[in-house]
C-alpha cells in the first residue's frame, strides 16, 4: 500500500493533473513575485479561478481547505529536516491552523498516516511539491511551499513557516515583517512568533526590539525557562545591568532544572556558532557576575558567552 491510499482519489486525480500541467499557475508562483510581495508585507494573493485549468477549478472549489493543510506539512516536513530549523518550527497539525474541522480532522488523519508508512512510492507529499515545483528538477523551498498554502487558505501557521525560512536565510526584515504582523492578532502560534521575533531581531542586530520580544507576553508555560536564558543573554549584551537582574531573579523563580537551562543555554549557544548573534564585549563577564551565586543551574546562563 503506497502513502497515496490516504488521499481521497478525487484529490489525486486532480493534483495529478496539474503536476502533469507545465502551464499550471494554481500553485507555481513566480520566486520574483513572492519575493516581492514579502517585502512589502503583503500576503499571496488568496487563488481566483482566473486564467485556471478545469482541475486547478475544482480543487479550489471542493477541496482549497484540505490541500492547503497538506502544504502545510509538505512545508513542515522541508523545514524539519535542517536542524537550524526544527527548534523554531510549531508542530504542523495544531489544533488552530485552519477554521474547518471536518477537513482539519481529514489532512491530520492522513499526515499521521504518512509517518507510519514507508516512502518507497511517491506519496501526498511528493505529489504536492510536484504541483509547486516551477523547474521539475529543483525542489521547491520551503517559502513557495508555505506561500502556497496561504494562496489557498491564508493562516498564521503558512506566514510563521515563511518566516522562518526567511529569517534563516538571509532576509531577516522580512522574516520579522511577517513575524510582527502575525503577532498583532489573536494567534494560535505564539510561542513561535515570539521565538523567531527574538532570533529576526537578533539577526538585524536590534538587541534592544530582541529583548522587547523576549519579555512580550505571548511565551507559553512550557517555554518560560528558554524565554528568561535568552532575555539573560541579550540583556547582558545591552549592558541594561537592571533589566539583566530582573531576569535573573524571574529564572531563580522559575526553579528549573539543570536540564532545562541546559538545552536552552545549548539552542543560544548553536545560534551563536552560526553567527545569528555576537557577544558585545564584556557580556560574558556582566552574566557571570549576575548569576555567580545563584547555583550550577542557572550559573550554566554564562556558558553561552564565551
Amino acid at each position: 500500500m503506497t502513502d497515496l491510499a490516504v488521499l481521497n482519489p478525487e484529490v489525486e486525480g486532480l493534483l495529478r493533473e496539474i503536476a502533469a500541467d507545465p502551464t499550471s499557475s494554481l500553485l507555481r508562483l513566480p520566486p520574483s513575485d513572492l519575493r516581492r510581495a514579502r517585502r512589502h508585507g503583503h500576503l499571496p494573493d488568496r487563488a481566483g479561478t482566473t486564467g485556471l485549468n478545469l482541475a486547478e477549478r475544482e480543487l479550489l472549489r471542493r477541496w482549497r481547505e484540505e490541500v492547503a493543510y497538506l502544504l502545510l506539512v509538505a512545508c513542515y516536513r522541508e523545514l524539519s529536516v535542517n536542524p537550524q530549523h526544527q527548534h523554531r518550527l510549531h508542530r504542523f497539525h495544531h489544533e488552530g491552523t485552519l477554521n474547518s474541522t471536518s477537513i482539519r480532522r481529514r489532512a491530520h488523519s492522513a499526515s499521521l498516516q504518512l509517518e507510519a508508512r514507508n516512502r518507497e512510492f511517491e506519496g501526498p507529499l511528493q505529489l504536492l511539491t510536484r504541483c509547486v515545483a516551477r523547474d521539475p528538477s529543483l525542489r521547491p523551498t520551503a517559502f513557495q511551499l508555505a506561500e502556497a498554502a496561504a494562496r489557498l487558505q491564508p493562516s498564521d501557521l503558512s506566514s510563521c513557516y515563511a518566516a522562518v525560512y526567511l529569517i534563516l536565510e538571509g532576509n531577516p526584515i522580512a522574516g520579522v515583517r511577517l513575524i510582527e504582523a502575525v503577532r498583532s492578532q489573536n494567534t494560535t502560534v505564539r510561542r513561535m512568533t515570539s521565538m523567531n521575533a527574538v532570533y529576526g531581531y537578533e539577526r538585524m542586530g536590534r538587541l534592544d526590539a530582541a529583548l522587547e520580544a523576549a519579555e512580550s507576553n505571548d511565551w507559553p508555560a512550557e517555554s518560560q525557562v528558554a524565554r528568561a536564558v535568552i532575555a539573560c543573554l541579550i540583556a547582558a549584551q545591552t549592558q541594561d545591568d537592571v533589566r539583566l537582574r530582573k531576569w535573573v531573579e524571574k529564572l531563580k523563580d522559575l526553579n528549573p532544572s539543570e536540564g532545562e537551562v541546559a538545552e536552552a543555554v545549548s539552542g543560544s549557544t548553536r545560534r551563536r556558532q552560526r553567527g545569528d548573534w555576537r557577544p558585545s564585549p564584556g557580556a560574558g563577564t556582566r552574566l557571570a557576575l549576575a548569576t555567580r551565586d545563584c547555583g550550577w543551574e542557572i550559573g550554566q546562563v554564562a556558558n553561552a558567552i564565551p
